[in-house]
């Protein structure tokens, strides 16, 4: 064994010193393999593993034509186990090698996706990818296809029958990067439809439907047309959405579909208390802090809902057809209160109908103890008053009631 002297300054800080001795052991730093003097051999340096994707992923931000996608990843090392995350969702990918690999069926609209692979360098993941699913007329991809707006779960089939006064109508928009505005056309009524947060969705909630036979279709201006992008047959190097062309397109329309209510006698529209949390009619309780749930019926939206406690009226927070009340450190004996609200219906709303005001039933709860309205105060002095300039101590003092 080859030996050799080494000679070390006082001055030399032990990071220095480290290093020496490792350099003559030959062992890599920062990333380096170092041979010392005093012999020894190189250690191998593992490389870094990457994951990216590969052929036929869709490119990021690319418009699709299929509703089956196939996602690839590649890695420069050995892949033990993948996962898809798409929207949220995780799924099992198959590996062989450095490949891991999957057919996943996805709905109409935007996704985003990415994946993790474990390798012996432990987790890595790719970037994140975001893409459109729409269709094309004739099943295939790639030839200009005119927009078009797609019903979408969850609306109704066509010809269909509901035994509900309620239901869902959603559409997707097809060859379209931004919608303008959309329109539900309801049996000769005119009703405007919400935008998605996506720009390719427009969605309705109605309610109050009675028996009878509708037909629908619905129209939209859509502001941004896109070519669908091939994506299977070769790689793509640029992003997917081309070509853009500018300006609105009139209308585009959805097919016309029918369906059929049927349900039995029903009452108005009215508000029904939620138990829990809302305690039960004549309850006794010592709880310091009440919570009010009321849900409407046959009404999908809540607007200005109001909780009238003992004469006081306290505004809550409404979401949908649900509204929510807290009432804190309520005195002890027996409250009485019940919840009003205006219902928005939107059928009753495009014929220029006011809105309606609903109410609940009128409940009492019995509190059988109530809370000490406590308060702790300053006491001044010693206690500097607000905005005094004070020396370098201070007392202060507090009392309580």
């Amino acid at each position: 064994m080859a030996t050799g002297s080494l000679v070390i300054s006082k001055r030399a800080s032990a990071t220095a010193v480290l290093l020496i001795l490792l350099a003559m052991a030959g062992i890599a730093v920062a990333g380096k393999v170092i041979s010392g003097q005093a012999g020894g051999g190189s250690l191998p340096i593992p490389p870094t593993c990457s994951l990216n994707f590969i052929d036929p992923t869709p490119a990021n931000n690319s418009i699709v034509t299929e509703k089956s996608v196939n996602i690839t990843v590649s890695s420069n090392c050995s892949i033990t186990n993948a996962i898809l995350y798409l929207d949220g969702t995780e799924y099992d990918m198959t590996t062989n090698g450095n490949i891991a690999t999957i057919e996943v069926d996805v709905s109409l609209g935007k996704h985003t996706f990415y994946i993790s692979a474990w390798t012996k360098s432990g987790e890595v993941q790719t970037e994140t990818r975001t893409i459109t699913v729409q269709t094309s007329e004739g099943g295939g991809g790639g030839g200009e296809v005119t927009p078009a707006l797609e019903f979408v779960e969850p609306t109704p089939d066509n010809n269909s029958k509901i035994n509900t006064d309620r239901l869902s109508i959603k559409v997707v928009a097809n060859r379209c990067l931004k919608l303008e505005k959309a329109t539900l056309h309801w049996s000769g009524k005119e009703i405007p439809m919400k935008i998605g947060e996506d720009n390719i969705t427009a969605y309705i909630d109605l309610s109050g439907l009675t028996s009878g036979t509708y037909v629908y279709n619905v129209s939209a201006t859509c502001s941004q047309t896109a070519q669908p992008t091939e994506y299977q047959t070769e790689a793509l190097s640029q992003p997917g959405i081309s070509p853009i062309t500018p300006g609105p397109i009139p209308e585009i329309w959805s097919e016309t579909r029918t369906v059929t209510v049927e349900v039995g006698e029903v009452g108005g529209y009215g508000l029904e208390f939620i138990t829990p949390p809302t305690p039960p009619d004549n309850t006794e309780t010592s709880e310091t802090q009440i919570e009010i749930k009321v849900e409407a019926t046959r009404c999908f939206n809540l607007e200005n809902a109001t909780l009238h406690w003992n004469g006081k009226n306290i505004s809550g927070e409404v979401s949908g057809s649900i509204a929510n009340f807290i009432v804190s450190n309520p005195d002890s004996g027996i409250h009485i209160y019940n919840v009003s609200a205006y219902c928005m219906d939107i059928i009753k709303s495009s014929l220029g109908i006011a809105k309606e005001e609903i109410w609940s039933p009128t409940q009492t709860v019995t509190i059988t103890e109530g809370v000490p309205q406590y308060r702790i105060m300053f006491v001044s002095p010693p206690t500097p008053a607000n905005g005094e300039t004070v020396s370098d101590k201070v007392t202060i003092n507090v009392t309580s009631t």
